[in-house]
């Protein structure tokens, strides 16, 4: 089938071997849901994450190691500390999915979630 690599069994083979697994797995991917779904999700998660985050950290790693004076290791470690959130977030989505509030699953989550960025935000202002 045309979707499926036998295993590598030489020094070429092995090195195309991941990558011709990916292009089937997009190429898959595109039969399923369109070429423009696929396009969109790599564009956002590209510019988002990618360009996005980056940005981020490059103008946060200035800021603290110029205007605050903060040492790199507690630079990294305040680093680590404001991404703790993304890193969960899964297990955000697996509690919203097994755990509902008031037979809800997604909405009263997302506004905990408001609520307490909200109260966040405002301890930051004062």
């Amino acid at each position: 089938d045309r979707f499926t690599m036998s295993s590598p069994r030489r020094c070429h083979e092995y090195l195309l071997y991941y990558p011709c697994q990916f292009c089937m797995y997009i190429r898959r991917l595109s039969d399923a849901f369109g070429w423009k779904f696929i396009f969109i999700c790599c564009a956002t998660y590209g510019a988002n994450q990618g360009i996005g985050v980056e940005w981020g950290t490059f103008a946060m790693k200035y800021y603290f190691a110029d205007t605050l004076k903060v040492s790199p290791a507690r630079a990294a470690a305040l680093r680590g500390f404001v991404i703790l959130p993304w890193q969960i977030k899964a297990l955000y989505g697996m509690m919203q999915d097994m755990i509902p509030i008031m037979g809800w699953h997604r909405t009263p989550y997302i506004l905990i979630a408001g609520v307490v960025g909200m109260l966040s935000w405002g301890a930051l202002f004062l």
